[in-house]
């Protein structure tokens, strides 16, 4: 085997990516007692130690990694609609430290899923229902006065019902599925 193959294989041996078979084979030749390509590799594992401490951790930009990661995800099938985690646009929620992040918007049945984040100490006014409306806790605390609801819990407010201030102590994340039409009651 030529010099450059052996230092090649000690570089790629040196950083663990190299395949089995090549791995075997450079390991019999170390054991055969080549002192080059020892030492080649003392140096090798060395600089690549210094290079994992020395360079900071840096994260590839946002588009990029969106690219990247399209390659690797297969498109959904035709009828099916999907929002990645890493999708979708956090907007105000029309109350102090709310946000809502739209998942889909059903136009013909006046419908909305999103996410509901409320800050620490957040609050929702009064509403009156204009179809059943379904919440998810996913995080955190939502209170409509004494019904607490934590992590996990579900709740259904039917059509036409209203729901008093709901409120928060710690903020939460909510899913949930409400119409387009509520009212805000006074």
């Amino acid at each position: 085997m030529k010099h450059e193959e052996l230092t090649e294989r000690a570089a790629l041996y040196a950083i663990g990516q190299i395949d089995e078979p090549g791995a075997a084979a450079f390991e019999e030749h170390l054991r055969e007692g080549c002192e080059q390509c020892e030492a080649d590799l003392r140096s090798l594992r060395e600089t690549a130690a210094r290079l994992a401490f020395d360079a900071p951790p840096t994260a590839p930009a946002a588009a990029l990694r969106e690219r990247v990661l399209a390659i690797t995800r297969p498109p959904a099938p035709p009828g099916l609609h999907v929002v990645r985690s890493s999708e979708g646009e956090w907007e105000p929620g029309g109350q102090e430290g709310m946000s809502v992040k739209r998942l889909f918007v059903d136009q013909e049945h006046g419908m909305v899923t999103m996410l509901v984040r409320m800050g620490p100490g957040g609050v929702y006014p009064p509403h009156r229902h204009a179809a059943h409306e379904q919440c998810l806790v996913l995080e955190g605390d939502l209170r409509f006065g004494d019904l607490v609801l934590k992590a996990g819990d579900y709740q259904c407010a039917l059509h036409g019902s209203t729901h008093s201030m709901a409120s928060t102590v710690k903020g939460c994340l909510l899913l949930l599925v409400a119409s387009l039409h509520d009212q805000v009651v006074a």
